[in-house]
């Protein structure tokens, strides 16, 4: 693999740990708040026998149309209970797939289990201790991404920086332009990068897209480029010449 493609993989891996680091953070917010939930409800939680009180089936169409078209199955469950003082509450919930049910149950009249705040019927969970495991399964992938997110922009800095100190550390070779100016059919100064071979045969290619106006070296011209193991930069993408 070339020393440019090298660079692209490693500016490629900065920003996708930026966003990793960046969905941890999302989600880490996430299992504080059902983690709060599940404290909550574990010490002023009442827990009561809920009734499905409707189920429908309905398939709904994801993408395509006629014949291509992509359909889902989701599956909408309504459901009560009496919240005591605060009286009966409704409540509904939708799920993807055919085959589903709401805390094992299934069809209008079946009863599961539901945990609800007596301060706030509004605030409750199906079955008990649902909301606290999703809280704690919820922080351990923010964890997993956050350690994944940080390694792969540590490790994309390194290689940025490993280029930008290439200079100090590795001796200057001269290699041979590949690919040199080119124009369009209609004489257009097209930008493309620099492609050339280095004395041992390996390969590069610019971090730069250069027209011709803009000094891009012919075909069969000799370039400076810097190597240190499998990574080399051409030095004027280094900010030399």
């Amino acid at each position: 693999m070339g020393g440019t493609r090298r660079r692209m993989f490693g500016a490629f891996g900065g920003w996708l740990g930026i966003g990793l680091v960046v969905l941890a953070v999302a989600i880490g917010f996430g299992s504080r708040f059902a983690g709060r939930k599940g404290a909550e409800l574990d010490a002023h939680g009442m827990t009561v026998a809920a009734v499905l009180t409707g189920v429908e089936t309905r398939r709904e169409r994801v993408s395509g149309a006629g014949a291509d078209a992509e359909y889902k199955l989701r599956t909408t469950f309504d459901f009560a209970f009496d919240a005591g003082p605060h009286g009966r509450i409704e409540g509904q919930r939708k799920r993807d797939g055919g085959n589903t049910s709401l805390g094992g149950a299934r069809e209008v009249g079946d009863r599961f289990d539901l945990r609800y705040l007596k301060t706030d019927p509004s605030v409750y969970e199906i079955g008990v201790g649902t909301a606290a495991r999703s809280g704690k399964i919820m922080g351990g992938v923010a964890v997993v991404l956050l350690v994944v997110g940080l390694g792969a922009v540590g490790w994309a800095l390194s290689r940025s920086a490993k280029a930008r100190g290439l200079p100090g550390r590795a001796a200057p070779l001269r290699a041979v332009v590949k690919a040199g100016p080119v124009q369009t059919a209609k004489g257009a100064d097209r930008p493309m990068p620099v492609h050339w071979e280095e004395p041992d045969g390996q390969r590069g290619r610019s971090l730069s897209r250069m027209t011709l106006a803009a000094g891009r070296p012919a075909l069969g011209s000799e370039i400076t480029v810097y190597r240190e193991g499998r990574l080399s930069l051409w030095a004027r993408d280094l900010g030399e010449g």
